[in-house]
């Protein structure tokens, strides 16, 4: 049977089965070179997949609150922004593991810098927001509180970029870090007085 270009149905261009066969040859290559991946590796790319998930919600969540805090307004905004971060988080989640699969300069490997760029940004509000609560702790007089948090988003902060670097490499970092920049950014903005 004939598709309307006169070629049997599926039938697929030289071009593209020389691409498929070197890739597929190369992943071969790569795993000759590097082997199965380790146990802890496993377990490390299941922990930072949760963290992508769990990040976002939680962000959402403490914004949320902190809003309806300010606003006296319930949970208007809790749920809400809390749904969003789940679903930012799912979603970034689901891009990060094709993240390997996809080629330099093609759109899904846009959107995927794109959603790094998103992490950075979560990651980098949770980092400074935090910043502000510790300071806060600071100036009331509890101090040791105020270290106890400020040495804990400075280790999950380098945590996750760590964990950027090795797992996922230098131009998701970069992205990453570009996000958190961003974010110090707005935090600060938001926080200045008019």
């Amino acid at each position: 049977m004939s598709e309307s270009g006169g070629e049997p149905k599926g039938h697929c261009p030289p071009e593209d089965l020389a691409r498929a066969a070197r890739k597929r040859h190369e992943r071969h290559e790569r795993w000759r070179r590097e082997g199965e991946p380790t146990l802890m590796r496993q377990v490390g790319q299941i922990g930072m997949l949760g963290w992508t998930i769990v990040t976002p919600a939680l962000l959402g969540l403490f914004l949320g609150r902190w809003i309806d805090r300010g606003m006296d307004t319930g949970i208007f905004w809790t749920a809400p922004l809390l749904l969003l971060g789940l679903g930012l988080g799912c979603w970034s989640a689901s891009a990060m593991s094709l993240l390997e699969t996809t080629e330099p300069g093609t759109l899904a490997w846009a959107i995927q810098i794109a959603l790094w760029l998103a992490a950075g940004l979560a990651i980098g509000a949770l980092h400074f927001c935090s910043l502000r609560w510790s300071v806060r702790l600071f100036i009331e007089g509890r101090t040791a509180r105020s270290l106890a948090i400020q040495g804990l988003r400075l280790t999950a902060l380098g945590g996750a970029l760590a964990a950027v670097a090795v797992w996922f490499g230098a131009l998701p970092l970069l992205a990453a870090t570009a996000g958190l920049l961003l974010a110090r950014t707005a935090v600060l903005r938001l926080g200045t007085p008019s």
